[in-house]
C-alpha cells in the first residue's frame, strides 16, 4: 500500500505544499506535507479499511489546500474523485457544496446541499453549510434556525458545537448586530450540556459584552464550580467581581480559588488587590508576600508584579517610602514592568519628588504603549509638576484624543493645565466635565467655585 501512495497524489501534494509554504506561510493547512509523510509511513501497518479512511481524510485536506492556493479546478476535481468513490457519504457532497458557495456559485451549492439532504436528513454539518448559504443570501431567520438545529443535534460533539456558536457570535459582532439573539441558543445548548464549563464561560463572555455583568459573573461562577482547577476561570471571575467593586465577594472567591490552587502565585495578586480595595492594607501586604513564597524564582515577571502590587498597597496606606522601596524591587526583577513604571512615576509626581526619575520612568511606559491615555496622562502630569505646561498640554491633549475623554481625572488635569496657560474659561469647561464624569477629587468643587487651581 505504501508504494501506491503516489496514486493518491503525495508527490503532487508535496510540491503544492512547498508552494503554499512560500506564498501562504500563515495557512492553517501548512502541516499537510508532514502529515502526508506520516500517512506514507502509517499505511505500511494499517488495515486496508483504516488506510482508506486515512487517505480520504488526507485528500479532503488536500482539497482545502488547493482552494487556499486558488487552484479551484484541482480542488473540484479532487472532491469529485472522492464523491465518485463514496457516492453515499454526504461528507464529500457537503465539501463540494461549500466549494461552490466559496466560488459564488450559490445555486449550484444549494442543489448539492439538497441532494445531500435526500441521502441523510439529520446531518449537523449539512445544517451549518446551509446556514452559511442563508447567511450569504441575507436570510437571517433561516440562518439562525439552521445554526440552532446544528447546535441541538445529538450527532455533533460539544467541541464542534462551541466552534459553531463562536463563529455565529463573531458574525454578529462583525456586523454589529444585537447579541441578545444568542440567548435562546445558549439556553437550549446549556440545557443539553449543563456540565460543559466552556459553554458557561463563553456565555459569560457574551453577557459581559452586553453589559449584563451580574449575569456574566453568575455564569463564571458555574464554570469555576464545574472546573475548580482552571486558573484562567478564577482569574476571570475574580477580575469581574472586582470590576463591580464587590470586594467582600472577591475575597471569598480568592480564598476559595487558593483552596484549590494554593501554589498559583497570581491568585495572591487578586486576593491582595481585594484586601487593598477594602483598605485592609496589612492583610493585603501579608497576602502578597505569601504569594512571593509560592512564586518560581525564575518567573521574574510575576515576582515583579507582586512587588508592584505591594508598592501600590503601601502607597494607598500612606506609606510612600515603603511603596517606593517595593517599586524599586519590582523594577529590579523586571525593568520594563509598565504598570510599575506608570504608577511609580505618578506617585512621585503627586509628591513632587524625584521628578527626573519620574520623567524617565513615565517616558519608558509611553514608549511601550504610546496610545495608552493613562500613561500619557501620567507623563503629562510629571511635566506639569516640573512647570513645563506646554509639554503637559500636548500629552494631555493626545491622551484625550486617544480615548481619555471618559476619565474624570484626565479631564480635570487638562483643566488644570489650561488654567496654568491662562485659559480660565477652558479650564472651567473641563473641570465641570470632570465633575459630571463622577470625579472624586476633593478640590474640584472648590476650583470650579473660585475659578482657580488648587493642589490636592
Amino acid at each position: 500500500m505504501a508504494r501506491n501512495i503516489d496514486v493518491f497524489g503525495f508527490d503532487e501534494l508535496e510540491k503544492a505544499m512547498k508552494q503554499c509554504e512560500k506564498n501562504y506561510p500563515s495557512q492553517a493547512d501548512a502541516f499537510l506535507m508532514a502529515e502526508g509523510r506520516a500517512v506514507n509511513k502509517r499505511t505500511k501497518s494499517l488495515t486496508p479499511v483504516r488506510t482508506k479512511k486515512l487517505l480520504n481524510s488526507w485528500r479532503t485536506k488536500k482539497v482545502k489546500l488547493y482552494k487556499a492556493l486558488k487552484q479551484d479546478d484541482k480542488a473540484f476535481a479532487e472532491v469529485q474523485r472522492l464523491i465518485d468513490a463514496h457516492p453515499k457519504d454526504i461528507t464529500y457532497l457537503i465539501l463540494l457544496g461549500d466549494l461552490y458557495l466559496d466560488s459564488n456559485r450559490d445555486e449550484d451549492a444549494w442543489k448539492v446541499y439538497q441532494h445531500a439532504g435526500e441521502i441523510e436528513t439529520d446531518n449537523a454539518y449539512l445544517m451549518v453549510s446551509k446556514a452559511n448559504y442563508y447567511n450569504k443570501k441575507g436570510d437571517k431567520e433561516a440562518y439562525q434556525k439552521q445554526i440552532l438545529d446544528a447546535l441541538l443535534s445529538k450527532n455533533l460533539d460539544v467541541e464542534t458545537k462551541q466552534k459553531i456558536l463562536t463563529g455565529f457570535l463573531s458574525e454578529l459582532l462583525q456586523k454589529k448586530e444585537n447579541l441578545d439573539q444568542a440567548d435562546s441558543m445558549f439556553s437550549a445548548l446549556l440545557e443539553m450540556h449543563p456540565q460543559e464549563e466552556e459553554l458557561h464561560k463563553l456565555y459569560a463572555d457574551v453577557l459581559w459584552i452586553r453589559q449584563k455583568k451580574n449575569d456574566a459573573i453568575a455564569q463564571m461562577q458555574i464554570a469555576v464550580d464545574l472546573a475548580p482547577v482552571r486558573l484562567e476561570y478564577w482569574q476571570q471571575l475574580i477580575g469581574a467581581i472586582l470590576d463591580q467593586k464587590k470586594y467582600d465577594d472577591a475575597i471569598v472567591a480568592g480564598e476559595k480559588a487558593l483552596s484549590y490552587l494554593p501554589d498559583e502565585a497570581v491568585l495572591y495578586i487578586y486576593l491582595g488587590s481585594s484586601y487593598m480595595m477594602k483598605k485592609e492594607y496589612d492583610k493585603a501586604v501579608a497576602t502578597l508576600r505569601t504569594g512571593l513564597k509560592h512564586t518560581n524564582p525564575e518567573n521574574r515577571a510575576l515576582i515583579s508584579d507582586l512587588y508592584g502590587q505591594i508598592g501600590d498597597t503601601y502607597y494607598q496606606a500612606q506609606q510612600p517610602d515603603s511603596a517606593y522601596a517595593a517599586f524599586d524591587k519590582a523594577l529590579e526583577y523586571n525593568p520594563g514592568n509598565i504598570g510599575v513604571l506608570n504608577n511609580y512615576s505618578y506617585y512621585l509626581a503627586l509628591q513632587k519628588k524625584d521628578l527626573s526619575k519620574a520623567e524617565r520612568m513615565s517616558g519608558d511606559a509611553v514608549k511601550q504603549e504610546p496610545d495608552n491615555p493613562t500613561y500619557l496622562d501620567t507623563y503629562a502630569w510629571v511635566f506639569f509638576q516640573q512647570g513645563n505646561y506646554t509639554l503637559a498640554k500636548i500629552y494631555l491633549k493626545s491622551a484625550l484624543d486617544k480615548g481619555g475623554n471618559e476619565s474624570a481625572a484626565l479631564l480635570e488635569h487638562y483643566g488644570d493645565v489650561l488654567f496654568m496657560t491662562g485659559d480660565v474659561d477652558g479650564a472651567l469647561e473641563y473641570w465641570n466635565d470632570a465633575l459630571e464624569k463622577g470625579s472624586d477629587s476633593k478640590m474640584l468643587p472648590q476650583k470650579i467655585k473660585d475659578k482657580k487651581y488648587y493642589e490636592e
